[in-house]
């Protein structure tokens, strides 16, 4: 399990238009949990939901794509 986070967050830092990523589970009512990807992008990038999907769908295979993508311009931390 832990190789597969680290996999997945490998990929999410690679991405060069992306500031900050973050991914987490969220309940499914199929799976019982599935994917949810928080972005912030660089400055200055705009980015589509659509792009990190397709962008996902070349890369990731379909059990390690999130189902749902939201694109923020800050997120909460905690320390």
């Amino acid at each position: 399990m832990a190789v597969f986070a680290l996999k997945k967050e490998k990929f999410w830092g690679s991405h060069l238009k992306f500031n900050t990523s973050c991914i987490i589970e969220m309940p499914d009512d199929i799976y019982g949990e599935t994917g949810c990807a928080f972005i912030i992008p660089e400055q200055g990038v705009e980015l589509a939901i659509e792009g990190v999907m397709e962008y996902c769908r070349r890369h990731l295979a379909d059990y390690m794509r999130p189902k749902r993508v939201i694109i923020r311009e800050d997120l909460v931390r905690s320390c």
